[in-house]
């Protein structure tokens, strides 16, 4: 049996392991650092490292390495071993506070979006004292940021710590306000819904477009799919079972919170959530399931897979963000925290809990650009919008009880929480079961930004990207309008009623963003419009708002990012979106040329030898159905081959370097190409038989386990 409290966090170097080993100056000097109060000094740096190093060799480490995640959307690693030199017949082991603080990878390797040129190599990898280090693979990983020589960000973790700072200064000064005067720390926290397919290897290696693109490109429509709603909460297959077990363990090691998991909508497809911890932690914590997860399903000759919309006309894979605001009292005593998005009955709570929601419903308003743009990438286009995944379009749902409350509260009337605390919401009628409390709001699996409670749940991001990026917009979009309430009251003589005039004020200013119905229904398709909110059909377009006036401003006010580094990631992100597009343009030519016209073709001349041997009989014989199908795949191949034709020669006219041409070319001819290649495949698909397909299908490939 597992013990999971001996097993939890024993391969990270954290508090616990801190305070045992380290001297205890050299602890409390830590915890000053880590939480901001001072300097990193070299003398402090040596002797973390020098413990640091003695027990990641005890936990089996023999190398170190500067842990980061650069534009591209992954993890980037340079290992160095813990081996300095010969000492006569004996080998030294090192590892020194230069070491720990920082390494140089080459910064002209990685997407930067013409930050660093190819001959300005160097880049630093600084150590993030706000991430634990952990062992894995025998190697001692080290949290970092990733900037280049000059100091420009280069990665997605330094945007996060600086919106988390920003979150921390602007929530205390507005609490203060309100007379909360004792906060010490006021602190993001998420919780990641990661979902994700599982795939049988051997099925996975014989699919160009899985191994090269993450998606099938084109499918015949499966014979069952996810129509009798028979998967989502089902038992799991004793394989999956047994993977869900060993990646639990991998991860209670690391000391990530591993909580929930279960089947998804789809069949193959699974989700796993932790506990909510810090927002920074968080996103470490996923990407390194993430990268677990890959890893350990091929123990099961399995294939994990993070794409957005692996499958068509089956539901897509997201990475839903659960994001709230914790108030500490003193460090980081988890017995002296609060939720400020928990509704009290309390009357000064309640004044903080609508403050805190007009900042987010203001914040959600303007910035409508900013957090479509942090859930856009090329995968998740064909995601947003379909089944299960929100619209493009972006609303918030509060509930209509909490809606309700707001305006209320807003027009100055008392509210009377406890009236209905407990009820019997279902009616259930039966004495044995319990009272159930009344929640202030159901959930809205249409909305892409929903109040769930005591926390808000953002659904447009997709299962592949860095939650880094959502986490910071978000802190920074919601941290400035806190900074304007804050200005706003300073000097208010009466807190409680210019709070309450704000409130009513950012209601009726920006009540348009709040939706409590279906975003699917063509209703909302109309009314979106008329309240004039954005609506970006693709993720290039919602690129553009990096460099837009009003966001420019904002990033430059609170320095997350200089004008070059917005540039620069808009650059970066538009060349991903081309470099993904283009790859599976080659690979659907690739896969019509070599797999599907020969598999037809040999199909077509069985079907002309059966059709010949029929007309040499002696009695006449009905050869319609072959004659049918002759007729059917003849223009079938014949459409293929021209439209295959034209995409290859519009794929080879597309110019990285030209990003205004490529993005109308594309949106006006490649991409509805490809969806006429794909229809076309599809129908041979269908028709071809079984034997002819040297690939398997989708009810091979989503039926396996």
């Amino acid at each position: 049996m597992i013990n999971i409290p001996k097993i939890f966090s024993s391969l990270v170097f954290d508090e616990n392991v801190m305070r045992e080993k380290l001297p205890t100056k050299t602890y409390e000097s830590f915890r000053q650092i880590k939480n901001s109060a001072s300097e990193l000094t070299l003398e402090i740096a040596d002797t973390l490292a020098l413990v640091m190093k003695e027990w990641a060799i005890s936990k089996g480490a023999t190398h170190f390495a500067h842990w980061f995640q650069p534009l591209n959307g992954l993890t980037a690693e340079k290992q160095d071993s813990f081996i300095s030199k010969r000492n006569y017949d004996k080998v030294i082991l090192s590892f020194s506070g230069k070491d720990l603080i920082k390494s140089e990878p080459d910064a002209s390797s990685f997407p930067s979006g013409g930050l660093r040129s190819v001959y300005e190599a160097k880049g630093y990898a600084v150590w993030d004292p706000t991430s634990y280090a952990f062992v894995r693979n025998g190697v001692l990983y080290i949290p970092a940021i990733f900037c280049s020589l000059t100091g420009e960000t280069l990665d997605k973790k330094m945007p996060l710590l600086k919106s988390m700072d920003l979150i921390d200064k602007y929530s205390r000064k507005l609490l203060y306000i309100l007379g909360d005067e004792n906060i010490t720390k006021v602190t993001p926290v998420a919780g990641i819904e990661q979902e994700f397919f599982l795939v049988d290897e051997k099925y996975y290696q014989k699919r160009m477009d899985l191994k090269f693109c993450g998606r099938t490109l084109f499918g015949g429509f499966p014979l069952n799919k996810q129509s009798l709603n028979d998967y989502y909460f089902g038992k799991m297959n004793p394989k999956v079972t047994e993977f869900m077990k060993d990646l639990d363990v991998e991860l209670w090691k690391l000391g990530i919170l591993a909580k929930t998991k279960h089947c998804e909508a789809a069949p193959c497809q699974y989700e796993i959530a932790p506990i909510h911890t810090f927002a920074n932690i968080a996103a470490d914590n996923n990407k390194l399931t993430m990268e677990i997860m890959k890893e350990l399903a091929g123990k099961y000759n399995l294939v994990c897979i993070f794409h957005e919309k692996p499958f068509d006309k089956i539901n897509g894979s997201g990475k839903h963000l659960n994001w709230s605001l914790t108030t500490y009292y003193n460090d980081y005593n988890e017995n002296l925290k609060d939720n400020l998005f928990e509704l009290k009955e309390n009357r000064s709570e309640q004044i903080k809990f609508f403050l805190f929601l007009s900042a987010i419903i203001k914040a959600v308003d303007e910035n409508q650009d900013l957090l479509k743009m942090c859930a856009s990438s090329y995968q998740n286009d064909l995601r947003l919008g379909s089944l299960e995944a929100p619209p493009s379009t972006i609303s918030l749902h509060l509930g209509e009880k909490l809606h309700q409350f707001l305006q209320d509260f807003a027009d100055g009337k008392p509210l009377n929480l406890k009236e209905k605390q407990y009820d019997f919401p279902l009616n259930m009628d039966i004495a044995a079961l319990p009272a159930l409390k009344e929640d202030l709001t159901d959930r809205n699996r249409s909305s892409p930004f929903v109040f769930a409670g005591n926390r808000f749940e953002f659904r447009m991001p997709g299962s592949s990207s860095s939650i880094a990026v959502p986490i910071a917009i978000l802190n920074i979009v919601v941290a400035d309008q806190i900074d304007r309430i804050s200005k706003y009251l300073e000097n208010s003589k009466n807190v409680e009623k210019d709070s309450l005039s704000l409130i009513s004020e950012i209601v009726k200013d920006h009540g348009k963003i709040i939706f409590n119905g279906n975003n699917y229904s063509s209703y909302w398709k109309k009314e979106s419009l008329v309240r004039g909110l954005i609506s970006a059909k693709t993720a290039l377009e919602s690129f553009d708002s990096l460099t837009k006036e009003k966001n420019v401003k904002l990033f430059l006010k609170h320095n997350i990012y200089s004008e070059k580094e917005l540039t620069a990631r808009r650059l970066a992100l538009s060349q991903n979106y081309y470099k993904s597009a283009i790859k599976e343009f080659r690979t659907v030519i690739n896969m019509a040329k070599t797999q599907i016209m020969p598999a037809a073709l040999s199909y077509v001349r069985s079907l002309s030898e059966i059709l010949l041997n029929k007309e040499k009989m002696l009695i006449e014989v009905n050869s319609s159905y072959e004659k049918t199908l002759l007729d059917l795949f003849s223009n079938l191949t014949t459409k293929l081959l021209e439209k295959i034709n034209r995409l290859d020669d519009l794929t080879d006219s597309l110019n990285i370097y030209d990003m205004d041409k490529f993005k109308s070319k594309y949106q006006a001819e490649a991409f509805p190409l490809l969806c006429e290649i794909k229809s076309i495949l599809e129908q041979i698909e269908e028709n071809l038989p079984q034997k002819y397909l040297s690939y398997p299908n989708y009810e091979r490939l989503l039926f396996a386990l």
